[in-house]
């Protein structure tokens, strides 16, 4: 740990609360406990490796040099600049600023959007089963990023992957059906839209679920819509039970082979 995660470490909820405080925003215990451990694994820990000489551990193919430490190495002069110490004090301050700045902008976008987000998707997941009696299905009543809090909420219950599909409106008004990722930020879902409905739209996918409203389905399976609620949960039962079956079977057909 550098200089700036035992500053952050003492005094980094207090900093939180009063920046957070500027942006009119009042956190309680745990919104201020999860901020200030987000803010540190996405921030602070990204100062202490650097300046402790710890590299980041993802195999980089390409250069980056706008980070924030780069960037406050730049307000170093020169090898040759005049030297003074009212020149160096200047570009001192400048840096200083900098960090305060992206320190501020962090805080404001958690404190703003992330956090939001976040009671929004866990509103939703804890009244899932109002939805479905299963849990596997969500019904999100706000249009916000809920993919990543999604495995938050799972893992902070012990029930990583339990949720399959997120339901929700779209400016339409029709109901869209997203499946879950298995990870974040990768392809692959935890279960996609059935193979049957894959690429079909209007009246040949309402054929296909057995309803009567059904708008179309990717070709991939990952997101497809309908008119109302009951049609894409039922587009998401067929789907569960589909991959269900397929992941019963498979075992006996790895035994076939080997046969």
């Amino acid at each position: 740990m550098s200089s700036a995660g035992l500053i952050y470490k003492f005094f980094g909820k207090e900093v939180l609360t009063q920046i957070a405080g500027e942006y009119n925003k009042t956190l309680n215990e745990e919104q201020l406990e999860r901020l200030y451990k987000k803010l540190y694994k996405s921030f602070i820990m990204e100062m202490d490796a650097v300046d402790t000489g710890v590299k980041c551990s993802k195999e980089m193919k390409y250069e980056c040099n706008t980070d924030l430490g780069r960037m406050v190495g730049l307000f170093n002069g020169p090898w040759n600049a005049p030297k003074g110490a009212a020149s160096q004090h200047k570009r001192f301050k400048k840096a200083m600023k900098l960090c305060e700045m992206t320190l501020c902008h962090k805080v404001y976008e958690q404190v703003q959007s992330i956090m939001p987000a976040f009671e929004g998707v866990k509103t939703a997941w804890e009244a899932r089963k109002e939805v479905h009696p299963s849990g596997e299905i969500m019904y999100l009543e706000i249009s916000c990023p809920w993919k990543g809090h999604v495995n938050k909420i799972e893992e902070e219950n012990d029930i990583l992957g339990q949720l399959k599909f997120v339901l929700y409106k779209d400016g339409r008004g029709m109901y869209r059906i997203q499946a879950v990722p298995k990870k974040v930020g990768e392809f692959g879902d935890r279960v996609s839209l059935a193979e049957q409905f894959r690429g079909l739209r209007g009246d040949e996918l309402s054929k296909a679920v057995g309803v009567t409203d059904a708008e179309f389905c990717h070709a991939s399976g990952f997101i497809g819509g309908a008119w109302s609620m009951p049609s894409v949960i039922k587009m998401a039962e067929i789907s569960i039970a589909a991959a269900k079956e397929a992941e019963a079977l498979e075992p006996e057909e790895k035994k076939q082979r080997k046969e």
